[in-house]
């Protein structure tokens, strides 16, 4: 409580999201143990605590937070070429090369792409030298929302800084488009319609606060309050079992592979409606602020992140939420210091 009074001060939506956060767990029929939900309600206050504490960083401290991610991409960028190659000489492994996957330090290609992507506009715009290494993350781990989220991130970024002509920005994305899904990410039809059945059950589940679980032969009806959600990480727990009876593969997604879909499933309309609302806010905030580089920056790469939420999860693993917890919190610094409103009463 005491958490949500102080986010009041600087955003009544961060207070309310804060406050959503506290509600949810204990509404969850299938929540985790209590240990378990109370740690992950304590990293998301954490993250919101670490985003207001950055919002905090003076304009020099700002460009050298930017500036040491930069220095992130290119070390990781190495690694990446050196692993695509068989070259890595940290986390190669001989007897078996196949292992040696081109994801550098993250866990798995779509969260490789997540870093390649929410920083590109940062590294077109103030060290463009690494693009190269950019580019080639995002080409080798194939994520297709990444990549979509990219396009609208360098619209939003070329409309304000390099100010290029619409029709040119658009041609060169249409140009990108085709040569990544001609020639690097061919997805089979089943597995898009995969992904297309758990949306969509999963949308079901979350609106009526129902969803049948297929167990050993059985199915037992999961039920919950729709308006607060089945609670914090319990989709993992549920979603494979309700995925057995329409996912005819061998395979189970222990995600949504959305993130809005899932905070819909987990924490309720209150949770989906809070997320909306602070999304809203930082659109209002972008427009009325001043736009400097920074906030064209911060808001470019914010962009791709909230894309690309659309077809993977970007909220779940360390490496893709130290970066949300990053660009937002100079989002807010930048916003609140360039609001002529702050500026006048200042």
């Amino acid at each position: 409580m005491a958490t949500c009074m102080f986010m009041g001060k600087e955003g009544k939506f961060l207070a309310i999201l804060c406050a959503s956060i506290f509600v949810v767990p204990f509404s969850g029929a299938f929540s985790q143990n209590p240990w378990e939900m109370q740690s992950q309600v304590l990293y998301i206050v954490l993250s919101i605590l670490g985003a207001f504490s950055i919002s905090r960083l003076n304009p020099k401290q700002r460009k050298t937070v930017l500036n040491s991610i930069i220095v992130l991409v290119v070390i990781q960028g190495i690694l990446v070429i050196l692993q695509y190659f068989k070259l890595d000489p940290l986390f190669n492994s001989k007897n078996n090369p196949a292992t040696d996957l081109p994801f550098g330090f993250s866990c798995s290609p779509n969260q490789s792409g997540v870093f390649f992507g929410v920083t590109l506009p940062l590294v077109a715009l103030v060290f463009p030298w690494a693009l190269p290494l950019s580019i080639f993350g995002l080409l080798v781990a194939k994520t297709s929302s990444v990549w979509i989220g990219c396009l609208a991130g360098s619209v939003l970024a070329s409309s304000y800084i390099i100010k290029w002509r619409m029709e040119t920005v658009l041609l060169i994305a249409l140009a990108t488009t085709i040569v990544f899904y001609g020639y690097f990410e061919k997805q089979s039809g089943a597995s898009i319609q995969e992904r297309l059945d758990v949306y969509s059950h999963t949308t079901i589940a979350a609106a009526t606060g129902k969803m049948p679980l297929y167990i050993n032969d059985r199915v037992i009806t999961a039920k919950w309050n729709p308006i607060f959600g089945c609670g914090i990480g319990t989709f993992p727990k549920l979603g494979p079992h309700n995925q057995t009876g329409y996912i005819h593969a061998a395979h189970r997604y222990d995600h949504a592979h959305n993130d809005y879909i899932e905070i819909f499933f987990e924490n309720g309309y209150l949770g989906l409606l809070t997320i909306v609302m602070v999304i809203i806010n930082g659109i209002g905030a972008f427009i009325r602020a001043k736009k400097t580089k920074i906030l064209i920056i911060v808001s470019s790469c914010l962009v791709v992140q909230l894309v690309s939420a659309l077809g993977i999860f970007v909220i779940h693993t360390a490496t893709s939420g130290f970066l949300l917890i990053i660009m937002y919190g100079l989002f807010l610094g930048e916003t609140k210091r360039n609001n002529p409103k702050e500026i006048q009463n200042a």
